[in-house]
């Protein structure tokens, strides 16, 4: 398929899908930055505003598997459309919520129709983009959810919120998503796919031969130990940086945010690395400096706010960017179309499993038990495991399988 022009099929996917992903991220964290104002309007208990966000979380789980499977079956965009048409008219009916059920119920769409719509996307930025550039655009894909859940989240939702209330923090995402609908819907085609075209034509294969593939099931396990020692951060880093480092709330707030920022720069240098230099590298050093950062800030006192924001920066680039390579780089490099989106799903879902529903309460029960600053060592225990997991991976980046070919040759 011949691509003229700087805005060819590729790109115009890339950036309507990157869009979306991140709007979908803003979303999906919204509800929890609207809390100050949820809670006391419903006369909820933080008990119940944590069943909010695993309900929405179940459901994402659920549906990156499920909506990944109808993607490989019936193609992305009759998954991908209907997904961002159900998580922008839910988005906007939360700000309808009149009791908590209504408001659980609504929320919970969401996340399965968001968790749809990630795996989906992957998977067709991978069969779309070409073998050499294919770790790139998924780490501009990936880079939004940073962006938009981490950085713009929060200052969006406060922003509207006290000046006209809650409701209408909800009422306004409808607008995003009336204009990525259109523009997925008329701009974006499910084309030829360039990545993987050696699979056309040939046998369907059983999904049960992917996981025979020693690089798909580390994929999972470099996910969920990714994911806990992100969990680790995004649940207990603030208590940790007001109660154990002493800094004030909008101090706190403000260095979790350079761990979001790091993440987003992190998701496109590391996958563009990776595709130069290979997976395994970036993936191992990006690790190792994410163990560093997180023990220089844990351990050591009296860190100047200007250092801890340089290292929190770092430490996010180095290892949150690791992010699109554990969960889809990995698998688009080894996986063909027919059962890509669903490897993909699996790999989420699994590891979100981890990282959301089984580390925070382990996190927590350490906290307790022996401070939030042992809490915090949990997430370095994980990088370290996942330090493990990285070096018995084999290299699948396509530019650098090719150059170790062409010297084997030589």
């Amino acid at each position: 398929m011949k691509q003229e022009g700087f805005w060819n099929p590729t790109r115009t996917l890339v950036a309507a899908y990157t869009f979306a992903w991140g709007f979908a991220s803003l979303d999906r964290l919204l509800i929890a930055m609207l809390f100050p104002f949820v809670i006391p309007y419903f006369g909820m208990t933080y008990a119940q505003a944590g069943l909010i966000m695993t309900c929405m979380s179940v459901l994402y789980l659920i549906m990156a598997s499920l909506g990944g499977a109808l993607s490989d079956k019936y193609g992305r965009k009759k998954v991908i459309l209907p997904s961002v048409i159900i998580f922008s008219i839910s988005s906007f009916l939360t700000g309808f919520a009149t009791n908590f059920a209504t408001l659980i119920g609504i929320r919970s769409v969401i996340g399965a129709a968001e968790g749809s719509f990630y795996t989906s996307g992957a998977a067709q930025i991978a069969e779309q983009s070409p073998d050499e550039s294919r770790g790139t655009a998924l780490g501009l894909y990936n880079s939004s959810f940073p962006l938009f859940g981490a950085c713009i989240a929060p200052i969006y939702a406060t922003l509207v919120a006290s000046r006209w209330g809650w409701q209408w923090a909800c009422y306004l995402t409808i607008i995003p998503g009336i204009i990525l609908a259109y523009v997925i819907s008329t701009k974006v085609r499910d084309a030829q796919p360039l990545a993987h075209a050696r699979h056309q034509g040939t046998p369907r294969t059983p999904w049960s031969s992917v996981f025979k593939d020693r690089n798909i099931v580390l994929a999972g396990l470099l996910s969920a130990t990714w994911l806990v020692w992100l969990w680790t951060w995004l649940s207990f880093g603030l208590l940790f940086l007001t109660k154990v480092k002493g800094l004030p709330g909008n101090a706190a707030g403000l260095l979790l945010s350079a761990l979001g920022l790091g993440g987003c720069l992190g998701a496109i240098l590391n996958s563009k690395l990776s595709d130069n230099f290979g997976r395994k590298p970036v993936t191992v050093i990006g690790t190792l400096i994410g163990i560093l950062g997180t023990v220089i800030v844990v351990a050591t006192p009296n860190i100047p706010m200007g250092g801890l924001f340089l290292i929190l920066l770092v430490t996010g680039t180095a290892c949150w960017g690791n992010a699109p390579i554990c969960l889809q780089v990995i698998p688009s490099d080894s996986v063909s179309g027919e059962h890509l989106a669903k490897t993909i799903g699996i790999i989420v879902a699994f590891g979100e499993l981890f990282g959301i529903a089984v580390a925070p309460p382990i996190v927590g029960f350490v906290g307790d038990r022996f401070g939030l600053a042992a809490a915090m060592y949990v997430g370095v225990a994980s990088l370290v495991l996942m330090t493990f997991c990285g070096l018995f991976l084999r290299e699948s980046a396509p530019r650098v399988c090719a150059r170790r070919a062409a010297g084997s040759v030589a």
